[in-house]
Protein backbone atom coordinates (compact mmCIF):
# COMPACT_ATOMS: atom_id res chain seq x y z
CA UNK A 1 0.00 0.00 0.00
CA UNK A 2 1.29 3.37 -1.05
CA UNK A 3 1.79 5.86 1.84
CA UNK A 4 1.32 9.44 0.79
CA UNK A 5 3.32 12.35 2.14
CA UNK A 6 0.13 13.72 3.72
CA UNK A 7 -0.48 10.45 5.61
CA UNK A 8 3.11 10.40 6.76
CA UNK A 9 2.90 14.01 7.97
CA UNK A 10 -0.33 13.31 9.86
CA UNK A 11 1.18 10.25 11.52
CA UNK A 12 4.27 12.20 12.56
CA UNK A 13 2.10 15.06 13.86
CA UNK A 14 -0.06 12.71 15.94
CA UNK A 15 3.03 11.06 17.36
CA UNK A 16 4.59 14.42 18.23
CA UNK A 17 1.38 15.58 19.92
CA UNK A 18 1.22 12.36 21.92
CA UNK A 19 4.85 12.70 23.00
CA UNK A 20 4.32 16.40 23.82
CA UNK A 21 1.26 15.49 25.90
CA UNK A 22 3.23 12.86 27.81
CA UNK A 23 6.02 15.36 28.39
CA UNK A 24 3.58 18.04 29.57
CA UNK A 25 1.95 15.62 32.01
CA UNK A 26 5.34 14.58 33.38
CA UNK A 27 6.31 18.25 33.78
CA UNK A 28 3.03 18.95 35.59
CA UNK A 29 3.63 16.10 38.03
CA UNK A 30 7.14 17.35 38.84
CA UNK A 31 5.94 20.95 39.17
CA UNK A 32 2.93 20.21 41.41
CA UNK A 33 4.50 17.17 43.10
CA UNK A 34 1.14 15.43 42.64
CA UNK A 35 0.14 12.55 40.40
CA UNK A 36 -3.52 13.64 40.36
CA UNK A 37 -4.08 17.17 39.12
CA UNK A 38 -7.46 16.80 37.40
CA UNK A 39 -10.27 14.24 37.47
CA UNK A 40 -9.21 12.62 34.19
CA UNK A 41 -5.86 11.66 35.73
CA UNK A 42 -7.58 9.18 38.07
CA UNK A 43 -11.36 9.52 38.56
CA UNK A 44 -11.47 7.13 41.52
CA UNK A 45 -8.41 8.67 43.12
CA UNK A 46 -9.79 12.17 42.61
CA UNK A 47 -12.93 11.10 44.47
CA UNK A 48 -10.80 10.07 47.44
CA UNK A 49 -8.82 13.31 47.21
CA UNK A 50 -11.98 15.47 47.26
CA UNK A 51 -13.40 13.47 50.17
CA UNK A 52 -10.16 13.87 52.14
CA UNK A 53 -10.00 17.60 51.45
CA UNK A 54 -13.61 18.01 52.58
CA UNK A 55 -12.80 16.15 55.79
CA UNK A 56 -9.72 18.32 56.39
CA UNK A 57 -11.77 21.46 55.81
CA UNK A 58 -14.30 20.28 58.40
CA UNK A 59 -11.53 19.46 60.89
CA UNK A 60 -10.04 22.94 60.44
CA UNK A 61 -13.46 24.50 61.09
CA UNK A 62 -13.94 22.37 64.21
CA UNK A 63 -10.51 23.45 65.44
CA UNK A 64 -11.36 27.11 64.87
CA UNK A 65 -14.58 26.61 66.83
CA UNK A 66 -12.67 24.93 69.65
CA UNK A 67 -10.10 27.74 69.82
CA UNK A 68 -12.94 30.26 70.04
CA UNK A 69 -14.67 28.16 72.69
CA UNK A 70 -11.53 27.80 74.77
CA UNK A 71 -10.91 31.54 74.60
CA UNK A 72 -14.50 32.22 75.67
CA UNK A 73 -14.19 29.81 78.59
CA UNK A 74 -10.79 31.13 79.66
CA UNK A 75 -12.17 34.67 79.80
CA UNK A 76 -15.26 33.47 81.68
CA UNK A 77 -13.17 31.45 84.13
CA UNK A 78 -10.87 34.38 84.84
CA UNK A 79 -13.85 36.61 85.57
CA UNK A 80 -15.55 34.02 87.77
CA UNK A 81 -12.33 33.35 89.64
CA UNK A 82 -12.06 37.04 90.45
CA UNK A 83 -15.74 37.17 91.47
CA UNK A 84 -15.25 34.24 93.83
CA UNK A 85 -12.26 36.00 95.39
CA UNK A 86 -14.33 39.17 95.85
CA UNK A 87 -17.19 37.24 97.44
CA UNK A 88 -14.74 35.68 99.88
CA UNK A 89 -13.64 39.20 100.80
CA UNK A 90 -17.28 40.14 101.30
CA UNK A 91 -17.67 37.14 103.61
CA UNK A 92 -14.60 38.24 105.58
CA UNK A 93 -16.19 41.69 105.97
CA UNK A 94 -19.42 40.11 107.21
CA UNK A 95 -17.53 37.95 109.71
CA UNK A 96 -15.46 40.88 110.99
CA UNK A 97 -18.35 43.35 111.19
CA UNK A 98 -20.71 40.89 112.86
CA UNK A 99 -18.65 41.54 116.01
CA UNK A 100 -19.94 45.13 116.01
CA UNK A 101 -16.64 46.99 115.63
CA UNK A 102 -17.86 50.51 114.94
CA UNK A 103 -14.33 51.85 114.38
CA UNK A 104 -13.92 49.86 111.14
CA UNK A 105 -17.52 49.97 110.00
CA UNK A 106 -17.17 52.79 107.45
CA UNK A 107 -13.96 51.31 106.02
CA UNK A 108 -15.82 48.01 105.64
CA UNK A 109 -18.72 49.83 103.99
CA UNK A 110 -16.42 51.38 101.39
CA UNK A 111 -14.83 47.98 100.74
CA UNK A 112 -18.27 46.39 100.34
CA UNK A 113 -19.29 49.05 97.79
CA UNK A 114 -16.02 48.56 95.90
CA UNK A 115 -16.65 44.80 95.87
CA UNK A 116 -20.15 45.33 94.49
CA UNK A 117 -18.89 47.64 91.73
CA UNK A 118 -16.06 45.26 90.84
CA UNK A 119 -18.38 42.24 90.69
CA UNK A 120 -20.76 44.24 88.49
CA UNK A 121 -17.89 45.11 86.16
CA UNK A 122 -16.78 41.47 85.98
CA UNK A 123 -20.35 40.37 85.31
CA UNK A 124 -20.15 42.53 82.16
CA UNK A 125 -16.96 40.86 80.93
CA UNK A 126 -16.52 40.71 77.15
CA UNK A 127 -14.85 38.32 74.74
CA UNK A 128 -14.00 40.52 71.79
CA UNK A 129 -17.21 42.44 71.17
CA UNK A 130 -19.47 39.91 72.94
CA UNK A 131 -20.61 39.94 76.56
CA UNK A 132 -19.92 36.42 77.85
CA UNK A 133 -22.67 36.27 80.51
CA UNK A 134 -25.53 37.80 78.49
CA UNK A 135 -26.89 34.62 76.91
CA UNK A 136 -27.80 35.31 73.29
CA UNK A 137 -27.90 39.06 73.92
CA UNK A 138 -24.15 39.29 73.45
CA UNK A 139 -24.29 42.87 72.19
CA UNK A 140 -25.90 44.15 75.38
CA UNK A 141 -24.22 44.61 78.76
CA UNK A 142 -25.99 41.99 80.88
CA UNK A 143 -26.06 43.93 84.16
CA UNK A 144 -26.70 47.47 85.26
CA UNK A 145 -27.25 48.97 88.70
CA UNK A 146 -29.01 52.06 90.00
CA UNK A 147 -27.78 54.40 92.68
CA UNK A 148 -29.26 52.17 95.41
CA UNK A 149 -27.32 49.07 94.30
CA UNK A 150 -30.33 47.37 92.70
CA UNK A 151 -28.99 45.24 89.85
CA UNK A 152 -30.97 44.47 86.70
CA UNK A 153 -30.25 41.64 84.24
CA UNK A 154 -30.64 42.59 80.56
CA UNK A 155 -29.54 39.30 79.00
CA UNK A 156 -31.51 36.13 78.38
CA UNK A 157 -31.23 32.40 79.06
CA UNK A 158 -29.73 31.63 75.66
CA UNK A 159 -27.16 28.85 75.38
CA UNK A 160 -24.18 29.47 73.12
CA UNK A 161 -22.98 26.27 71.48
CA UNK A 162 -20.14 25.45 69.12
CA UNK A 163 -19.86 22.53 66.71
CA UNK A 164 -16.82 20.40 67.58
CA UNK A 165 -17.49 17.36 65.42
CA UNK A 166 -19.96 15.78 63.04
CA UNK A 167 -23.39 16.08 64.69
CA UNK A 168 -21.62 17.09 67.92
CA UNK A 169 -21.81 20.41 69.72
CA UNK A 170 -21.13 21.71 73.20
CA UNK A 171 -22.22 24.68 75.26
CA UNK A 172 -19.53 27.19 76.21
CA UNK A 173 -21.42 29.90 78.12
CA UNK A 174 -23.04 30.48 81.47
CA UNK A 175 -25.76 33.11 81.66
CA UNK A 176 -26.00 35.91 84.16
CA UNK A 177 -29.14 34.38 85.65
CA UNK A 178 -27.39 31.06 86.27
CA UNK A 179 -24.38 32.73 87.83
CA UNK A 180 -25.91 35.53 89.86
CA UNK A 181 -29.54 34.58 90.51
CA UNK A 182 -29.78 30.80 90.58
CA UNK A 183 -31.05 30.18 94.07
CA UNK A 184 -28.93 32.97 95.47
CA UNK A 185 -29.19 36.58 94.30
CA UNK A 186 -25.50 37.50 94.41
CA UNK A 187 -26.06 41.21 93.85
CA UNK A 188 -28.95 41.15 96.30
CA UNK A 189 -26.75 39.66 99.02
CA UNK A 190 -24.04 42.26 98.41
CA UNK A 191 -26.68 45.00 98.53
CA UNK A 192 -27.88 43.64 101.88
CA UNK A 193 -24.31 43.80 103.16
CA UNK A 194 -24.00 47.43 102.05
CA UNK A 195 -27.40 48.33 103.49
CA UNK A 196 -26.58 46.59 106.77
CA UNK A 197 -23.32 48.48 107.14
CA UNK A 198 -25.09 51.79 106.37
CA UNK A 199 -28.02 51.25 108.73
CA UNK A 200 -28.35 53.35 111.85
CA UNK A 201 -28.61 52.07 114.46
CA UNK A 202 -26.07 49.46 113.40
CA UNK A 203 -27.27 45.86 113.99
CA UNK A 204 -24.30 43.40 113.98
CA UNK A 205 -26.62 40.39 114.03
CA UNK A 206 -28.04 41.42 110.64
CA UNK A 207 -24.53 41.33 109.23
CA UNK A 208 -23.92 37.94 110.85
CA UNK A 209 -27.04 36.57 109.16
CA UNK A 210 -25.48 37.36 105.77
CA UNK A 211 -22.52 35.00 106.23
CA UNK A 212 -24.42 31.90 105.06
CA UNK A 213 -26.04 33.62 102.06
CA UNK A 214 -22.62 34.88 100.98
CA UNK A 215 -21.24 31.37 101.39
CA UNK A 216 -24.08 30.07 99.22
CA UNK A 217 -23.27 32.73 96.61
CA UNK A 218 -19.66 31.57 96.61
CA UNK A 219 -20.78 27.95 96.13
CA UNK A 220 -23.07 29.00 93.29
CA UNK A 221 -20.22 30.69 91.43
CA UNK A 222 -17.87 27.80 92.21
CA UNK A 223 -20.28 25.25 90.75
CA UNK A 224 -20.49 27.24 87.52
CA UNK A 225 -16.70 27.39 87.39
CA UNK A 226 -16.57 23.62 87.75
CA UNK A 227 -19.04 23.15 84.88
CA UNK A 228 -17.16 25.37 82.45
CA UNK A 229 -13.85 23.79 83.54
CA UNK A 230 -15.33 20.41 82.59
CA UNK A 231 -16.30 21.82 79.19
CA UNK A 232 -12.78 23.19 78.72
CA UNK A 233 -11.29 19.74 79.40
CA UNK A 234 -13.68 18.24 76.85
CA UNK A 235 -12.61 20.80 74.26
CA UNK A 236 -8.94 20.01 74.88
CA UNK A 237 -9.55 16.26 74.53
CA UNK A 238 -11.51 16.83 71.32
CA UNK A 239 -8.76 19.09 70.00
CA UNK A 240 -6.17 16.36 70.59
CA UNK A 241 -8.37 13.75 68.90
CA UNK A 242 -8.91 16.00 65.90
CA UNK A 243 -5.17 16.56 65.64
CA UNK A 244 -4.55 12.81 65.38
CA UNK A 245 -7.45 12.35 62.98
CA UNK A 246 -6.19 15.19 60.79
CA UNK A 247 -2.76 13.57 60.59
CA UNK A 248 -4.32 10.29 59.45
CA UNK A 249 -6.41 12.01 56.79
CA UNK A 250 -3.38 13.98 55.57
CA UNK A 251 -1.45 10.72 55.25
CA UNK A 252 -4.28 9.17 53.23
CA UNK A 253 -4.41 12.24 51.00
CA UNK A 254 -0.65 12.19 50.53
CA UNK A 255 -0.65 8.49 49.62
CA UNK A 256 -3.40 9.14 47.08
CA UNK A 257 -2.19 12.23 45.25
CA UNK A 258 1.46 12.94 46.10
CA UNK A 259 4.09 11.96 43.57
CA UNK A 260 7.21 9.98 44.41
CA UNK A 261 9.56 12.70 43.24
CA UNK A 262 12.57 10.50 42.37
CA UNK A 263 10.39 8.45 40.04
CA UNK A 264 8.63 11.55 38.70
CA UNK A 265 11.95 13.19 37.77
CA UNK A 266 13.17 10.03 36.04
CA UNK A 267 9.88 9.80 34.12
CA UNK A 268 10.25 13.44 33.07
CA UNK A 269 13.75 12.81 31.79
CA UNK A 270 12.49 9.77 29.87
CA UNK A 271 9.65 11.76 28.31
CA UNK A 272 12.05 14.57 27.37
CA UNK A 273 14.36 12.06 25.69
CA UNK A 274 11.44 10.39 23.89
CA UNK A 275 10.15 13.74 22.66
CA UNK A 276 13.58 14.76 21.39
CA UNK A 277 13.93 11.43 19.57
CA UNK A 278 10.48 11.90 18.02
CA UNK A 279 11.47 15.37 16.83
CA UNK A 280 14.72 14.05 15.38
CA UNK A 281 12.99 11.17 13.57
CA UNK A 282 10.34 13.51 12.22
CA UNK A 283 13.01 15.88 10.93
CA UNK A 284 14.82 13.05 9.13
CA UNK A 285 11.69 11.72 7.50
CA UNK A 286 10.06 15.01 6.55
CA UNK A 287 13.19 16.65 5.08
CA UNK A 288 13.76 14.06 2.25
CA UNK A 289 10.08 13.98 1.55
CA UNK A 290 9.99 17.73 1.02
CA UNK A 291 13.03 17.58 -1.27
CA UNK A 292 11.41 14.83 -3.30
CA UNK A 293 8.23 16.83 -3.48
CA UNK A 294 10.10 19.89 -4.72
CA UNK A 295 11.77 17.84 -7.44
Amino acid sequence: MRVSNNQMANTITRNLFRQAGNLLKAQEIVTTEKIINKPSDDPVGMGRVLASRKTLSSIDQYNRNIIHGKTWIEISETALGSIETLLNKAKDIAVDQSAGDLDTRYIALKEAKDIYDHVLSLANTKCGNSYVFAGHETGTAPFSSDGNYNATYHGDAGEIKIIIGENTDTRINATGEELFDNGVDVFGVLKQLIDGLETDPYVPSDIYDLINPINNAISQVRESRAEIASTYIRLELTENQLSKFKLNVENILSDTEDAYMAKAIVDLQKQQAAYEVALEVAARIIQPSLINFLR
